[in-house]
């Protein structure tokens, strides 16, 4: 995972260096996080579903802000997954 030597974590949104030190919360309280799943990086944003919501929204990886819903669907959203030539195997 590509966030700067850190782990992105969900029951908030928080991350971690991998040593599990240096813990930051970058996402709590906002009506689209809910109820996190499935959670990923790219570029600046972290990107999760939300099975309370049916969503699949972003926001600013390291402040939490410009929460964007991207998707709303009908059923719970299980998974997440980046498709970009960058995170393609060479």
């Amino acid at each position: 995972m590509s966030g700067g030597g850190r782990h992105i974590v969900s029951d908030a949104i928080y991350s971690a260096l991998y040593d599990g030190s240096g813990v930051i919360e970058i996402l709590r309280g906002h009506e689209y996080l809910s109820h996190p799943f499935a959670v990923s990086l790219f570029g600046g944003s972290v990107y999760w579903t939300d099975w309370r919501t049916n969503s699949l929204a972003r926001a600013n990886k390291w402040t939490g802000r410009n929460v964007t819903v991207i998707q709303k669907t009908s059923a719970q959203p299980f998974d997440l997954q980046i498709f970009h030539p960058s995170r393609q195997p060479q």
